[in-house]
């Protein structure tokens, strides 16, 4: 969520006031009670308890990154052009990291359940290589999907490229990064300078 929201897909807001602090609490929270009902040994209520209060924050944390998407795939719908084909790569990524999100983190509350820490229906061995997928999909995959969106395909901004049929592509984009660079490191001498 954080890693969306940092790199300007779309920051939740609820009448003007970001929700950035609330989707980390519930990320938090989320995180707190998964590691009390895993460290609490018994099938017992309090287990079920600390997973079903875990899970309510997991699913405000679900509703958070749908909202995310969908206004980042709504700013990109509109300018689907045959002259921008950035635009068009930038939204068959948005719908694709959404896939790979629910697909990943809806893995973990499962596997929790059907592991060991839960109702022990598969072995640990089998559910530590699922851990270890799932969560290489949700944290490599998607962030290196990301990260090279907005750095590669959109020039480092998740706004849509205005660009008409009249303009062709130049090869000053390819040098974008090193004035982006050059524009950091002055930025950079400036504030050392105060």
């Amino acid at each position: 969520i954080m890693l969306s929201q940092a790199f300007g897909i779309h920051d939740l807001q609820l009448k003007g006031v970001s929700l950035r602090m609330p989707t980390m609490a519930c990320s938090l929270i989320r995180t707190v009670c998964g590691i009390m009902a895993s460290v609490t040994t018994d099938f017992t209520i309090a287990k079920w308890c600390f997973f079903a209060a875990g899970f309510c924050f997991f699913l405000c944390e679900v509703a958070s990154v749908w909202l995310i998407f969908e206004h980042g795939i709504a700013k990109f719908r509109p300018h689907i052009h045959a002259s921008v084909p950035e635009n068009k790569t930038a939204l068959n990524r948005l719908y694709f990291m959404r896939i790979v999100f629910y697909l990943s983190w809806c893995a973990f509350p499962i596997l929790w359940v059907i592991s060991p820490t839960g109702l022990c229906l598969i072995g640990e061995p089998v559910s530590g290589l699922a851990y270890l997928c799932a969560d290489a999909l949700c944290k490599n995959l998607y962030g290196a999907v990301q990260t090279n969106t907005v750095w590669q395909v959109l020039k480092g901004s998740w706004t849509p490229s205005k660009r008409t049929d009249e303009e062709a592509p130049s090869h000053a984009d390819d040098i974008s990064f090193v004035a982006a660079n050059d524009r950091f490191s002055s930025h950079q001498q400036v504030l050392e300078v105060y």
